[in-house]
């Protein structure tokens, strides 16, 4: 049987040691550190995958609009990746996490048409509301993390994913285009 009480007498803290029970044995924990670290590196993960991922989309939409030119809804939803990559940077310095490198421009592959572009973008938008999904449910214990991803995963339902549907149901317009040489591996969103 287990049995947790704190070291000293009055509540237990983050900061106390905790004292474990088991088969009639004192098993002493710095409860900050073993279960801190854990936490920390559960929030690490969760935010370089958020970020990641506004980075990969990021670099998808500037390709399209590099290859196709200025054309809707890529113009306009590639800024707002970038708002979303900013709204994520102040949790990474708030908790002292080390921000990944945006490598994404050489790695993802240019869509041969605006059609296949809109199609990957409604991929994309459902595939990160679902990680957003995934992300909230990792981080209950940190409120303003839970704000942020909350906005983001709004955004992508409510207005990313409905102006690709429209890209899509208007058959991506006219434009065929190849990538002018360019070498990219395949680059949708993950979850």
């Amino acid at each position: 049987m287990w049995l947790i009480v704190p070291s000293g007498k009055g509540v237990i803290s983050r900061d106390s040691l905790v004292g474990i029970f088991y088969n009639g044995h004192r098993h002493d924990v710095d409860y900050q550190s073993s279960i801190g670290v854990t936490m920390t590196e559960k929030l690490s993960s969760v935010l370089v995958e958020a970020v990641n991922d506004e980075y990969k989309a990021r670099a998808m939409y500037r390709l399209v609009i590099s290859n196709f030119g200025e054309i809707r809804p890529f113009i306009n939803i590639v800024d707002a990746e970038s708002r979303h990559i900013q709204a994520l940077l102040p949790l990474f310095k708030k908790y002292g996490i080390p921000i990944p490198e945006d490598d994404w421009e050489s790695r993802v592959e240019c869509p041969v048409s605006i059609l296949e572009a809109c199609q990957a973008g409604v991929q994309a938008e459902i595939d990160n509301a679902e990680m957003y999904e995934k992300l909230l449910d990792s981080t209950k214990q940190y409120p303003d993390v839970q704000v942020v991803l909350k906005q983001l995963q709004r955004a992508s339902r409510e207005n990313h994913l409905p102006a690709f549907q429209r890209c899509v149901e208007r058959g991506g317009g006219a434009g065929e285009g190849q990538c002018m040489g360019r070498q990219h591996r395949r680059g949708h969103r993950s979850n």
